[in-house]
């Protein structure tokens, strides 16, 4: 049907490299963004709707990189180029000090930790454990295998990064607690870990998020979702 318009698509988006966007800040936000659901002003019918993205709030500004954010009013339909420069995270890793080195080797043991309870699906016979996954409600049992998954999750990221470069493990261990497709047991850390400036703070993001996932994993403080 030529005429039908969906109104949703699955798809998943890949990405190896952090990059920051260049270009003049004035429009920025008119220029990243992606499509999501939202309504129509009169609440009457669902669709699509293009949604800025907040991190873009922190771009570069460069000059003469690109004019035609600052020259001219651009829709979310008009299409246009974004200069950007690909972060070397192990050269960043390279000035860690030795407290944040420190601060990295205490969070090993909470991702461990995490590991070990998400994989477990005892953990999901505690009806008070909050996941997104679970079959029903109030009821045990999840709608994926979770040991499974993070199995795969596991081989897709490739080995732990060692403690010695914390941005890499910070940016390993949100990505490792928010898998995809998502187990839902933790609050979504990726992008605020991505947005973060510096080791040390990527880090407290981590450790926050993973200290919250733990006591919903164990059953001692439910996840508020």
């Amino acid at each position: 049907n030529s005429l039908f318009s969906p109104t949703s698509v699955t798809f998943c988006i890949v990405g190896s490299k952090r990059v920051e966007v260049l270009g003049p800040t004035e429009r920025m936000k008119t220029r990243i963004g992606r499509w999501r659901r939202s309504y129509d002003p009169d609440g009457e019918e669902s669709r699509l709707g293009w949604g800025i993205e907040n991190f873009v709030d922190r771009a570069k500004e460069v000059p003469h990189v690109d004019d035609l954010a600052a020259s001219s009013e651009l829709s979310d339909t008009q299409w246009t180029n974004s200069r950007v420069r690909i972060i070397d995270d192990v050269e960043e890793d390279s000035n860690a000090g030795a407290e944040t080195v420190a601060k990295a080797t205490q969070i090993i043991p909470l991702i461990e930790q995490w590991l070990s309870l998400a994989s477990n699906q005892t953990t999901y016979d505690n009806v008070d454990v909050v996941a997104r996954t679970r079959r029903k409600t109030g009821q045990p049992g999840l709608t994926v295998n979770a040991a499974a998954l993070l199995r795969r999750v596991q081989q897709e990221l490739g080995s732990r990064p060692p403690p010695e470069h914390p941005i890499l493990l910070a940016l390993w261990g949100s990505a490792l607690i928010n898998p995809l497709p998502p187990l839902g047991v933790s609050t979504e850390l990726r992008g605020a870990v991505l947005e973060a400036e510096g080791a040390a703070n990527k880090l407290t993001i981590l450790e926050r998020g993973l200290v919250k996932s733990i006591n919903n994993l164990n059953g001692s403080r439910p996840l508020n979702m």
